[in-house]
């Protein structure tokens, strides 16, 4: 079984036959039960559970493989790892890093996702400089543990949503940030419109 994968300058790419993926590919598909399935359709439906392979390095042979990878939950990890979130005015959609097309069918549920993604990024931020910086004492060590805790439980929730590549040609136009949820200094650098 061939499995293919896109990266966001290279299609047609696989595996490495060393990855355990490549020997086990059962391991990248969502474990979900078959009423569930049925009930969500086709592919392109609404998963909970869709991942995303991220990976360390490509290596370009005469094809080009992945290589050292892990499957991660997709919104989640791109919320928080992602360069730039672009959303329309209700956040049911999202592109992430101008490539990546999220919907997520409640708009509410899209608000919370990024500003629950925005809370965790700061505080990781937080966390990371204070530990450069030498500063890590008994509190930060406190601080770290809640930080890994509601890292752990954002990665973890089940997220309805679709996951697509953007294809060129379907651009997204956002509505100026919304004054009563997040004022633009707040955001700068978060979010971009």
């Amino acid at each position: 079984l061939l499995q293919i994968f896109h990266t966001r300058h290279l299609q047609g790419v696989v595996l490495h036959p060393s990855s355990i993926y490549s020997s086990k590919p059962s391991l990248l598909h969502p474990r979900q039960d078959k009423r569930h399935r049925q009930e969500q359709g086709s592919e392109g439906d609404e998963c909970p559970q869709q991942r995303l392979l991220a990976y360390v390095s490509l290596l370009e042979t005469n094809k080009p493989y992945l290589v050292n990878c892990v499957d991660v939950p997709a919104l989640q990890t791109l919320l928080l790892l992602g360069r730039s979130v672009d959303t329309n005015a209700d956040c049911s959609r999202m592109v992430v890093d101008g490539w990546l097309e999220v919907t997520v069918p409640e708009p509410a549920a899209g608000t919370a996702l990024l500003t629950t993604a925005r809370r965790l990024r700061e505080a990781w931020e937080r966390a990371l400089t204070e530990q450069l910086e030498g500063r890590a004492e008994t509190a930060l060590g406190r601080a770290s543990g809640k930080l890994r805790r509601e890292l752990a439980d954002f990665l973890e929730s089940e997220i309805s949503k679709r996951l697509w590549f953007l294809h060129e040609g379907h651009t997204i136009v956002c509505a100026h940030l919304l004054p009563f949820t997040y004022s633009q200094e707040a955001l700068r650098g978060q979010l971009r419109c």
